[in-house]
């Protein structure tokens, strides 16, 4: 067989699938779940019909004459890099929280218990370390920067400390009695001041970890009772039950950790206080408060 009818033959074919080939559409770009389509090949958008902005040159550099009124963002790229953020990135109070006329309101929920220390008179010389719970509230008017805050609290609390052992009798209408015990439940309202150490603390614009420390001082009213035993026979118990009024001044520290709508805050706190009763006539009652707590909380 001749080589040449071959040849032709073959040439024939590859210009009849050329001109197939050229006269077809091109293949659609491949899609990604979350890519836009022009980073993938697609055509992009003719720039020349974007609306033009005005402009200034100085020099070889070319500035907008308003950055308040950014251009049109049209490429995929644009719109990745220049996604909107929230306001929580621009320290911005957002629209979930109350704001005051200098700043935000805060509200701090919080729950503390610790070790309760008595001094003074001559109750308090027969009372051991005790133990203080209490749990309250307070609302935090910040300052525009959200990094300083004025407090008011309102809490309840309570502390019970036990008797030293071996210690005579008191006289009590008109019987020897033992001490066992005194028991306190308070209601106080306290005024103060916090700041936050590394930016702001309010909720909607803190955005990382961060110290927290206050000071407060405020009163508290309750009633107060004394647990005592007949001396001559145990089994007779009798409660002395008195109004009591208290003085504080406390200090606290806390880290804060920021938690999306809320913010979870613990810490160490320390507390003097004074107190008035008489629960025991004849004898002096009132006594000095030292409190070693820890506290930890909410705040929204």
């Amino acid at each position: 067989m001749s080589v040449q009818p071959i040849y032709y033959g073959t040439l024939a074919l590859v210009l009849l699938w050329g001109n197939f080939a050229v006269g077809q559409n091109p293949p659609p770009a491949i899609g990604f779940p979350g890519l836009p389509a022009d980073l993938l090949g697609a055509p992009k958008i003719d720039a020349s019909l974007a609306p033009e902005i005005p402009k200034t040159k100085i020099g070889e550099k070319t500035l907008l004459e308003d950055d308040s009124n950014p251009p049109q963002i049209t490429t995929a790229l644009d719109r990745i890099h220049h996604s909107p953020a929230g306001p929580w990135a621009y320290h911005r109070i957002p629209d979930c929280c109350p704001t005051g006329d200098d700043g935000p309101i805060g509200t701090h929920l919080w729950f503390r218990t610790g070790v309760s220390i008595v001094r003074g008179g001559e109750l308090a010389d027969r009372l051991k370390a005790g133990w203080d719970a209490g749990i309250g509230g307070r609302s935090l008017f910040f300052n525009p920067a959200g990094d300083a805050a004025w407090a008011m609290e309102f809490h309840i609390i309570y502390t019970h400390n036990y008797v030293k052992n071996g210690l005579p009798p008191v006289l009590f209408d008109n019987n020897l009695f033992e001490i066992r015990g005194l028991t306190r439940t308070y209601f106080g309202l306290g005024f103060g001041r916090d700041w936050w150490f590394y930016g702001p603390g309010a909720v909607g614009m803190i955005r990382d970890k961060n110290w927290h420390f206050g000071v407060d001082h405020g009163i508290r009213l309750g009633s107060s009772h004394v647990d005592l035993n007949l001396a001559a026979n145990e089994s007779v118990h009798e409660r002395s039950q008195a109004l009591m009024g208290s003085y504080y001044l406390g200090c606290h520290a806390s880290v804060d950790v920021p938690m999306g709508g809320w913010t979870w805050t613990t810490g160490f706190r320390f507390e003097a206080s004074y107190t008035w009763m008489n629960p025991i006539a004849g004898i002096d009652n009132n006594l000095f408060d030292y409190r070693f707590l820890f506290q930890t909380g909410v705040q929204f």
